[in-house]
C-alpha cells in the first residue's frame, strides 16, 4: 500500500512539473504588452519641456566638457604654472563640486516641503547650475592676466571653485526632470538628452582649441563660449521646463 502511495504521488508530481514550468514560461499579457509599446519618440520632440531639458544637458555640458579638458593647458600656459601646480590645482574646482552635491538634495526636499512647486524647484536649482558658473566665467575672463602678467591664482581657482560646486544644483534640475515628464519613459529621455550632452565632449573642446590658436585668447577660446551657453541654458530652461507629467507617459 505505501510502495502505490508513493508511486502514485511521483506520479502527481510529474504531471504537475511541467504544466508549472510552461505557466513560468509563458509571458503575460501584460508583459508583452509592455515589451510591444511604441516609444513615442514624436511626442517626445513635439514636448516643450523636452526640448527644455535637452538644451540645458547641452548647455550644461559645454561648460563642463571644455573646462575638464583645458583646465590643466589654462593653469600651464595661461597662468604660468608648472605641471605639477596645475595638477593639484584642477583637482579643486571638481572637489568643491563633490562636496557640494550632497546639500543640494535635502535643500531642494526642503522647498517641496515648505509648499514650494516641483517646477520651480527644479527652475531655481537649475538656475542656480547656469547663472552663478556664468558668473565665475565672466569674473575668471576679466582677471585672467595678458602674457608675462602675473596672475593671482587663489582667486581665479576659488572662482573656479564656486563655479563648479554650484554646477552641482543640475543634481536637482536637469537631472531629476526625465522622471518628472515620464517615470515610464524616463530612460529614453534620458538617452536623448544625454546623446545632446555628448556633443560638446568634441565640439566644444575642439572648438575651443581652434578659438586658442585664432585668437590666442583664453577669453574668447574657453571662458566667453562658456558663459554664453550657460546663460542660453538658464534662459530656455526657465521659459519652457516644467515638472508636470506629459500627456503620453
Amino acid at each position: 500500500a505505501a510502495t502505490a502511495a508513493a508511486t502514485a504521488a511521483a506520479a502527481a508530481e510529474v504531471d504537475h512539473r511541467p504544466a508549472a514550468a510552461a505557466q513560468q514560461q509563458q509571458p503575460s499579457s501584460s508583459s508583452q504588452g509592455d515589451r510591444s509599446a511604441v516609444v513615442p519618440y514624436k511626442d517626445f520632440f513635439r514636448s516643450p519641456p523636452v526640448w527644455a531639458v535637452t538644451v540645458a544637458h547641452f548647455c550644461f555640458n559645454w561648460g563642463y566638457y571644455t573646462l575638464l579638458a583645458w583646465l590643466p593647458s589654462y593653469f600651464e600656459m595661461a597662468l604660468g604654472l608648472n605641471v605639477q601646480e596645475s595638477s593639484f590645482l584642477t583637482l579643486i574646482p571638481y572637489v568643491a563640486m563633490i562636496g557640494m552635491t550632497p546639500v543640494v538634495g535635502p535643500v531642494a526636499d526642503g522647498w517641496v516641503k515648505n509648499g514650494m512647486s516641483l517646477t520651480q524647484v527644479r527652475k531655481i536649482a537649475q538656475g542656480l547650475a547656469f547663472v552663478v558658473p556664468a558668473a565665475c566665467m565672466v569674473a575668471c575672463a576679466v582677471l585672467t592676466p595678458a602674457a608675462g602678467v602675473a596672475a593671482n591664482v587663489p582667486v581665479l581657482v576659488g572662482l573656479l571653485s564656486v563655479g563648479f560646486a554650484f554646477g552641482a544644483w543640475s543634481r536637482a534640475g536637469l537631472y531629476c526632470n526625465h522622471q518628472d515628464l515620464s517615470p515610464k519613459y524616463a530612460s529614453a529621455l534620458l538617452g536623448i538628452t544625454n546623446t545632446a550632452g555628448a556633443i560638446p565632449g568634441f565640439l566644444g573642446v575642439t572648438s575651443a582649441g581652434y578659438l586658442l590658436d585664432a585668437t590666442g585668447s583664453w577669453q574668447w577660446a574657453v571662458f566667453f563660449p562658456t558663459a554664453a551657453f550657460q546663460i542660453l541654458g538658464a534662459v530656455f530652461y526657465s521659459i519652457f521646463a516644467s515638472s508636470e507629467r506629459q500627456h503620453w507617459s
